[in-house]
């Protein structure tokens, strides 16, 4: 399959700088394969309010991008996990876009299981959500920020290439978004904030890595959270 919206860009270029829009909010597209959420399978429709974005190459011909939607907790119509969970309100999407036409390729949820703040899957064993809106459903996710595997050298930073984002409201959770197994996770040991982003720091060594954690509140600063 392959999409591409008909309608107009949002933005005017100027002085040579042109905008190829390839998706609006409110269009389905068709033929997608579930590939990290197979209840997507088919037809997937992207909520509103695209906010933060991350991308990487998937293979020679793909770029995927992952795009989080900033709404409340009870907004959006609702989506299943693999456990069989129904939630509504934020979440994450992904867009494989075809390097050379600059179509949409596929579409979907980029998750189908949430670990919480415990560790537990969500819909397992009774295990619910514990976030800033209590169970309902995800609450605002903001910013984002996709960092490489090992993006300092060879064995410094993540192992894992990670999509993070995190709900910005009081009492909010960081989340961590495993993009090869569509497993989202709760970040408990970074504590609760209003979160804007996260951003990986080079420590320097191979046992320890550390990220700056932004904070969108007025009274809060910048600090640096570290994980041995």
């Amino acid at each position: 399959m392959t999409f591409t919206t008909t309608q107009p860009s949002q933005v005017q270029g100027l002085e040579g700088y042109s905008v190829n829009p390839i998706f609006t909010v409110g269009e389905t597209i068709t033929g997608t394969t579930g590939a990290l959420n197979s209840t997507t399978a088919g037809n997937y429709t992207p909520i509103g309010i695209l906010d933060g974005t991350g991308a990487y190459e998937l293979d020679e011909n793909t770029v995927r991008i992952f795009v989080n939607h900033e709404v409340g907790n009870t907004a959006g119509y609702a989506y299943t996990l693999a456990s069989g969970a129904t939630l509504t309100g934020t979440r994450v999407s992904y867009f494989d876009i075809d390097k050379a036409t600059l179509d949409v390729v596929d579409s979907g949820l980029a998750y189908d299981t949430i670990y919480n703040r415990a560790g537990n899957a969500v819909g397992v064993n009774g295990a619910v959500l514990d976030t800033s809106s209590g169970t309902s459903g995800l609450n605002r996710f903001c910013s984002a920020n996709l960092i490489e595997a090992e993006v300092f050298g060879a064995d410094r930073g993540f192992v894992d290439t990670i999509f993070f984002t995190g709900e910005e409201t009081t009492g909010g959770t960081e989340f961590a978004l495993d993009v090869a197994t569509g497993e989202l996770w709760a970040l408990p040991w970074l504590g609760r904030a209003a979160w804007e982003n996260v951003t990986e720091v080079d420590t320097g060594n191979t046992t320890h890595i550390a990220l700056l954690v932004g904070d969108d509140r007025s009274s809060a600063r910048v600090d640096l959270n570290g994980d041995g």
